[in-house]
């Protein structure tokens, strides 16, 4: 965390300068103040312009460290990375996508295209319409060399301007060390033209064939003529660069490396500058995934997955059939007690669906964003009063061969079990479900295995633990040593226990992608269904 300037050069600047120290204390930042030209001074001596923003809490990172970070959490997760396999075919098929690469087949129930430079391509074979076009933009960048490095501190960064979504050049430190300037935004001759001299006449056809790309340079014939002339020209670079650090010299700077932005075009020649996202059943395509997309990738991904998860909540296969189909007058279709029609409960959850949109859009564009706090729709609470666990047993009428005592009840945290089976070691394991008999939207994942133990024989459990958590109308449990298989609603996951806690630390999906034939109970169509 090494800090930033955000720079204003002349007047006309001052005020965009001014939101955005709005917009970062709405958001947060501590300790950002403005600074008129002496105190720009004390920060970065050879700074230019007249008046910044200090963004004390502004940092860099090791891109690459992050990658293999991730990696190396979905591995141990029971995922799969596979690099060099690019997508030549998309199909569904039985419920599942099926993506044909040159190193083989791989499968999926949901589908999730975020493949940059190629995602119009990609989202073209699942069979989307290419409205928008990925037009690729090369940004080359300068080092300042050894011996210079010093004339800029930290991070110098320039006002953005906000009819483009490109930041103009600025002065990043780098993590392993030196200093880099740039970058220009000049159309690449390829997809991956990461140098000049590469070209594809593939994707140069792809470009001047698409009406947006004539339409943009119609409007803004200075900007691309400017920028095109700083790709060619060394000394025009360094005169961007003046603007911010004044003396810094043509003999200051050396080529560095460069970088292609996969921009998203609309058909009118505008940048999109927005997420451009298209939803279906069990697909995602992100075809435009602006700045601060990187910085914020881990924060929005969290948004998109909790609002994936409301719209499977909302749109299910089996909810179409009890909201507009055959068995809107079945039982769980039809109001009765204190739960509404599926219907009526349905179209009181689609606004948190567009709640949850207004959120990822608001963190990709850097906006301030309230911590997620979910309010489940609320439910009447039932008339009839429960029986204790004594006056329930009282009630029991048995055989005279047979006796009946209480192993187990809700003061040892059992809450509406749905599904039990006894281990090796005569532990036995309960799946409870505060869930059932509907999931509502937006409501974390709150059912869970508890195990129970009778240690002193006696037929009563005197110890209990929850062995897993966060899961969701359970079908069925097969537990082993200190491992479980869980049918964990549409899913058979495995759970297993390897520090000796009692509570599972690895969980990995095995399958799947079930068919649900009835929204309480899916255990149907698992065991009757056609998937």
């Amino acid at each position: 965390v090494c800090g930033k300037l955000v720079v204003a050069c002349n007047e006309e600047e001052l005020g965009r300068l001014r939101n955005l120290e709005v917009r970062g204390r709405q958001n947060g930042l501590e300790g950002i103040e403005y600074l008129e030209r002496e105190a720009m001074l004390e920060v970065e001596p050879n700074v230019g312009g007249i008046a910044a923003l200090r963004v004390p809490q502004e940092g860099i990172v090791d891109y690459p460290a992050v990658c293999r970070e991730l990696k190396r959490r979905i591995v141990g997760n029971g995922g799969v990375v596979v690099t060099g396999a690019t997508v030549t075919g998309l199909r569904e098929q039985g419920g599942q996508w099926i993506a044909r690469t040159p190193v083989g087949e791989y499968s999926g129930t949901f589908l999730v295209n975020c493949a940059g430079l190629h995602c119009d391509r990609v989202a073209e074979i699942a069979g989307e319409k290419r409205e928008t076009r990925i037009v690729p933009f090369r940004g080359e960048y300068y080092k300042l060399k050894s011996g210079r490095e010093g004339i800029v501190r930290n991070l110098i960064y320039p006002v953005p301007d906000a009819q483009f979504p490109f930041l103009g050049v600025h002065f990043t430190r780098l993590i392993h060390g030196g200093m880099e300037a740039g970058p220009n935004a000049a159309m690449a001759f390829a997809r991956e033209g990461y140098l000049k001299t590469n070209i594809s006449l593939r994707d140069m056809w792809d470009a001047m064939t698409y009406p947006g790309l004539w339409r943009f340079v119609a409007k803004h014939p200075r900007m691309t003529a400017l920028e095109l002339w700083q790709t060619f020209s060394k000394r025009r670079f360094c005169r961007a660069l003046q603007k911010l650090v004044p003396s810094i010299q043509l003999s200051d700077i050396e080529p560095g490396g460069a970088g292609v932005r996969a921009q998203a075009m609309a058909r009118e020649g505008e940048l999109i500058q927005d997420f451009c996202l298209i939803r279906r059943r069990a697909a995602l395509h992100v075809l435009n995934a602006p700045s601060p997309a990187a910085t914020a990738s881990l924060a929005i991904g969290e948004e998109i997955v909790r609002k994936n998860q409301l719209w499977f909540d909302c749109w299910r296969p089996a909810n179409w059939s009890f909201v507009y189909g055959d068995r809107i007058s079945q039982r769980y279709g039809r109001a009765g007690g204190v739960l509404p029609t599926l219907k009526a409960s349905f179209e009181r959850q689609l606004p948190l669906l567009q709640a949850a949109e207004k959120r990822v859009h608001a963190l990709a564009l850097g906006q301030a964003v309230a911590p997620y706090s979910p309010k489940p729709i609320p439910l009447a609470k039932p008339e009839k009063k429960t029986l204790p666990p004594k006056e329930q047993l009282a009630a029991f009428t048995v055989d005279d061969q047979y006796e009946v005592n209480l192993y187990a009840s809700e003061a040892d945290g059992v809450v509406k079990p749905i599904q039990f089976a006894w281990d090796e070691k005569r532990r036995l394991y309960v799946a409870c479900s505060p869930t059932y008999p509907q999931t509502l939207a937006s409501s974390p994942r709150t059912d869970f295995v508890l195990v129970l133990e009778d240690a002193n024989g006696d037929g009563r459990a005197d110890r209990s633990h929850r062995f897993a958590e966060g899961l969701t109308m359970v079908q069925g449990v097969e537990p082993g040593a200190d491992r479980l298989y869980v049918c964990d609603f549409d899913r058979l996951l495995h759970l297993k226990d390897t520090d000796g806690d009692g509570r599972a630390d690895i969980r990995r999906v095995l399958f799947s992608g079930f068919g649900i034939g009835d929204t309480p109970s899916p255990r149907n169509s698992i065991d009757h269904g056609t998937d």
